[in-house]
């Protein structure tokens, strides 16, 4: 679907401001990530995000750019992405029949103030995130209503990606957040594929044993870095029937051999293509946090 600049340019300016224990590796992870984890179409400063979009389209085209939709199809296709139904007919003809200059625009402006919208970017968003998994140890309802509210207040994405990657599961409003690693069982080899491709959009998964033979963009050191964000994390379910917590541990580096070459390495937290973060140095004894005996009565 290709629409003109000025729809473009208006969904951009109408709802841009939506898409834009110690735990300290998982904190420095977010503080990385979630700064990558905004919409990808951010243009120059001053620069409409049509034109960003306009170059990335002629970039990526193998040929010349489809022609402008129609009315009838621009509805149908607005409808779709944005409340993720088909208009009903007489809505249709009206917008066919109607001669005004701008409403496509005012179609979007619908369509961004409507309950459906957030509705069904809530939805998009769970698919996103959670790929469909069952609910094991946090409620889907409340993840649902905890996306739902989050695009009700328009926050930005760099914050709903602190939210998922810091929350630890403990009672409070971002408990439901916590889905996304408690219902991955805070695995950290299934959190790193998992998060490189939603976070990152980097399918990491080969690496995990070897480097690949054909890509370079990838080594296994850069799985281990991103892994190395979450390997002292983990699943605190002392009761199988209960639903289980995050936890940490204070001391774990994320060591790796390859299956190829047998040569064995470790690396601390780091992205792709980066250097290591540097990371709190605790004294032996420090690494925990000791429960405070409570006061005599």
């Amino acid at each position: 679907m290709r629409v003109d600049n000025a729809s473009v340019e208006h969904l951009d300016t109408r709802f841009r401001p939506a898409f834009a224990g110690r735990g300290f590796r998982r904190l420095a992870l977010l503080r990385v990530v979630g700064g990558a984890f905004i919409f990808c179409g951010q243009a120059g400063a001053g620069e409409p995000l049509r034109i960003s979009v306009d170059e990335a389209v002629e970039r990526s085209c193998m040929g010349a750019p489809a022609p402008l939709a129609d009315d009838g199809t621009f509805a149908r296709r607005a409808a779709l992405v944005l409340s993720g139904t088909i208009p009903e007919g007489a809505e249709v003809r009206a917008f066919l029949a109607n001669q005004d200059q701008g409403k496509r625009e005012a179609l979007v402006d619908r369509y961004l103030s409507g309950p459906s919208f957030v509705q069904h970017l809530a939805e998009q968003f769970d698919v996103l995130l959670m790929e469909r998994r069952p609910e094991k140890h946090a409620k889907q309802d409340a993840w649902r209503k905890y996306l739902v509210e989050s695009f009700q207040q328009r926050k930005p994405l760099d914050v709903l990606a602190r939210e998922i990657l810091s929350a630890d599961g403990k009672e409070g409003p971002l408990q439901p957040a916590s889905r996304f690693l408690l219902d991955r069982d805070a695995d950290p080899h299934r959190l790193t594929r998992d998060a490189g491709r939603v976070f990152l959009g980097i399918d990491l998964q080969c690496a995990q044993c070897h480097d690949h033979p054909r890509v370079e963009d990838y080594t296994q050191r850069d799985y281990y870095g991103l892994h190395a964000f979450f390997g002292r994390t983990f699943l605190f379910q002392p009761d199988p029937n209960t639903p289980g917590k995050l936890a940490e541990r204070g001391e774990g580096e994320s060591a790796f051999q390859s299956v190829f070459t047998e040569h064995a390495s470790a690396t601390g937290p780091r992205l792709p293509g980066a250097p290591e973060i540097a990371e709190e140095r605790l004294s032996p004894g420090e690494e925990y946090a000791a429960v405070a005996d409570p006061a005599p009565a």
